[in-house]
């Protein structure tokens, strides 16, 4: 008698992947809303599929794979796992109750998203066609013409002022009282002597240079 396997997934996914499309994919593969397959991601050991024979669970484990996660196979008579060679993303959690849902058959997945899917009479234009023809009479006989009515709008002459004189606010220039500046002759010294700051000569030792 062949060993049987339980397939037991503890929420790690694979890198590369990210959380909300691994439950999307998953619903999608269990058939079933995606809020059913939120509590599988929990960080407990769940069993996702159980009491199948070695070669149909490595088929579960690489269309799981395929969508982001990673799992775990173990032996049903004995505690061996046959675990995914990747590092486990949380730390193993304390074994819980674990509970199944109705994961499809891998092959019957493979098929479902073989089977060609009916668009109706559609095709594709010529280069260059009007994608938009008949459209416009379409829209004559559905509905009603909008009037708007912009009788009142115009457009001043090319390089006119946007503003009207009304329209312009006044700024009223600021009165700056200058009389006590001038202007110093060129070449003149801007700083008075008491003014000026001395600075020592730096005393610099070039003996030992040569």
């Amino acid at each position: 008698m062949s060993e049987k396997y339980d397939i037991i997934f503890r929420g790690d996914i694979r890198e590369g992947h990210f959380l909300p499309d691994v439950k999307v994919e998953l619903a999608r593969l269990m058939k079933v809303e995606e809020d059913l397959v939120t509590p599988l991601f929990s960080g407990r050991p769940e069993r996702i599929k159980k009491n199948v024979d070695l070669a149909t669970a490595e088929k579960y484990r690489a269309v799981l794979a395929k969508i982001g996660m990673i799992v775990e196979l173990k032996a049903i008579d004995t505690e061996t796992v046959v675990a995914e060679r990747q590092p486990s993303a949380t730390p193993p959690a304390k074994p819980a109750p674990a509970k199944e849902l109705s994961l499809i058959d891998p092959e019957e997945d493979a098929e479902e998203n073989a089977k060609p899917v009916a668009i109706g009479n559609f095709d594709l234009a010529p280069p260059g066609a009007d994608l938009l023809e008949g459209l416009s009479a379409r829209q004559t006989q559905n509905e009603s013409a909008i009037e708007v009515d912009i009788a009142h709008i115009g457009l001043d002459d090319q390089g006119g002022n946007l503003l009207h004189e009304d329209e312009r606010e006044v700024v009223v220039a600021a009165a700056v009282d200058v009389s006590e500046l001038s202007v110093a002759d060129v070449g003149a010294e801007l700083l008075k002597d008491n003014e000026k700051s001395k600075v020592a000569p730096l005393d610099i030792d070039l003996s030992e240079i040569t």
